[in-house]
């Protein structure tokens, strides 16, 4: 596996899975269960983040955000 696929999925393992994932599993719960209007703020922004999170994870904007990362690192200077 390489260097940039070990980064991905770290960052899946570490920040993405506890920090959005799982919190966003209650307000999914939420949800189903047709509690939408009783879910707090703090939820609902939850579940918010979570969404956002769906359109960075898709292989489209990886690769972008890659290529983009790697030119600023190795080039030094923004994209």
């Amino acid at each position: 596996m390489g260097s940039l696929s070990k980064l991905r999925a770290s960052i899946e393992t570490h920040y993405m899975g506890p920090v959005i994932d799982a919190p966003a599993s209650d307000a999914l719960a939420q949800l189903l269960a047709g509690n939408l209007p009783a879910m707090s703020d703090a939820k609902k922004r939850v579940w918010a983040r979570f969404l956002m999170s769906l359109a960075l994870r898709n292989p489209e904007t990886l690769v972008l955000t890659s290529a983009a990362g790697a030119r600023e690192y190795f080039v030094g200077g923004p994209c």
